[in-house]
């Protein structure tokens, strides 16, 4: 039975807390541990965290710190993380069925034990009430190349569960640029030639509702558009920061295909021919007609 360690960021969590511990409590076909940073939280999440410390249903450990933001609080827990086989993130607010561990090691428990490996699944969009949200989302999905991942990160990050390996990679270097933690892991993974796993089913009620600290703004369709543009056109250029980093911090030991795709972002300012490189360059084709529009307008524009 492999050893899965639950890393989980709570800010304020209250709502939906008892919901979230009671199906890790009930996961299966794994060693489970947990260990919590809370991030602040001015509610009674630390009572609850706490209440189920001692109840002793779960093997869980946590400890609070200065409010981060949940990029930070996450990398934070990746350095404190306990040793385990596999590595899991968890929000505050979803509900997970079973065996979604037990299904995230099968898949691991084939791939390469040397290399870098990442899993991600499908995730079921529900509302607060864990009634069923129609999305694309909930329909299609696919690991993506570097390039592609760089223009959209389309692994939701509780679903995501890693190796050891990638770990030691991701705490070897602390970015100076985080939008949010769960992009970084997968870039990272894809640079450094990791092995991606896409698995099309879901195992999560994953709760879209306003109190998200990533997701509220997708309770309405103004918010998520502005979201989706302010990504593409802002003066933080998140995308070409992102690649910075990834070549600072990682540049040396990456395959020099993937070094490649990075400084075409890196240089596609310098010059009308850059810029139409990376334009119409095949690696950062994600499909979704909505972000290749945006990602070429972003380039036209100098602002990606």
């Amino acid at each position: 039975m492999k050893k899965v360690n639950v890393l989980l960021s709570t800010y304020n969590g209250e709502r939906f807390l008892d919901e979230q511990f009671e199906s890790l409590a009930g996961q299966q076909g794994v060693d489970l541990d947990i260990l919590v940073r809370d991030d602040g939280s001015s509610d009674s999440t630390k009572q609850i965290l706490d209440k189920w410390q001692n109840k002793g249903l779960l093997k869980l450990k946590w400890y609070a710190g200065k409010n981060l933001g949940p990029a930070r609080s996450f990398l934070d827990l990746m350095q404190n993380a306990a040793d385990a086989d596999y590595y899991a993130f968890c929000d505050q607010d979803d509900v997970w069925d079973s065996i979604k561990l037990q299904k995230a090691a099968e898949k691991l428990d084939v791939a390469d034990p040397e290399g870098l490996v990442l899993y991600f699944s499908r995730a079921q969009l529900v509302d607060a009430d864990l009634q069923q949200i129609y999305s694309k989302k909930n329909q299609t999905g696919g690991a993506y190349g570097l390039g592609q991942a760089i223009v959209k990160n389309n692994a939701t990050g509780c679903t995501m569960v890693f190796n050891k390996n990638l770990l030691e990679y991701i705490n070897s270097y602390v970015p100076q640029y985080l939008v949010i933690h769960d992009w970084w892991l997968y870039l990272v993974c894809l640079a450094l030639g990791g092995e991606v796993i896409y698995d099309k089913n879901s195992y999560i009620k994953y709760r879209q509702h306003d109190s998200n600290v990533v997701n509220g703004s997708r309770t309405t369709w103004k918010n998520y558009c502005s979201r989706q543009l302010h990504a593409f056109f802002n003066k933080e250029q998140q995308h070409k920061k992102i690649t910075h980093d990834l070549l600072k911090g990682y540049g040396s030991i990456m395959p020099s295909g993937n070094r490649a795709i990075l400084r075409k972002v890196i240089n596609y300012q310098d010059s009308l021919a850059d810029r139409f490189s990376l334009l119409f360059s095949k690696d950062f084709r994600t499909g979704s007609k909505k972000y290749d529009l945006l990602f070429a307008a972003a380039v036209l524009f100098g602002v990606f």
